[in-house]
């Protein structure tokens, strides 16, 4: 009788360090990426195409995540039509406060939560958001908010805004750490 046991390895652990490797990282591939190359052999074969482009690579994984974090919160993506409304809403709002823009601090400690939200992505390559980046101006960080559509760093700015999410511990705020509004 033989004294060496069997062990069960995980497939997806498996195929993680074998993607790892395949790849050269000095970490392992982060789970939600492995999950999404087993799912999808296109996205498989860009992440080997990519192996030697570090950025390539990093959009890579971002994809996924976004798929992930949509996936695991249940979130839907906002829609042209839930855009242009929200878009028309708040300017409505920012124009009755006589365009008030936050003060500095506001704006700095609001972008500093965006920055770390995992829902802060590139906007998607539609003519909405070609047309959005186009106004903005082009030394801004042009990233959107996947919640509500937003380009993020514009929205920190205007006072009469609020962030779409709650914050991750503080019940009641949302993730800017202010009270949330009610929307009427």
């Amino acid at each position: 009788m033989s004294n060496i046991k069997e062990i069960s390895i995980d497939p997806l652990t498996s195929l993680q360090a074998k993607l790892s490797q395949e790849l050269k990282l000095e970490q392992q591939v982060p789970m939600y990426v492995v999950e999404k190359a087993q799912r999808d052999p296109s996205y498989l074969y860009h992440l080997l195409s990519s192996k030697n482009n570090p950025i390539w690579l990093r959009m890579l994984f971002n994809k996924p995540y976004e798929d992930f974090i949509a996936d695991k919160h249940d979130i839907k993506k906002p829609k042209v039509k839930e855009i242009a409304t929200e878009f028309s809403s708040s300017l409505l709002r920012w124009s009755m406060s006589g365009f008030k823009q936050s003060d500095h601090n506001v704006f700095l400690k609001r972008w500093n939560a965006c920055k770390d939200c995992p829902h802060l992505i590139q906007p998607p390559a539609n003519r909405l958001y070609h047309l959005g980046r186009r106004i903005i101006s082009s030394n801004s960080d042009q990233r959107i908010c996947n919640l509500c559509g937003c380009f993020a760093h514009k929205k920190c700015n205007i006072a009469t805004e609020s962030c779409p999410d709650s914050h991750p511990t503080l019940k009641g705020l949302t993730r800017w750490s202010e009270p949330k509004k009610i929307k009427i």
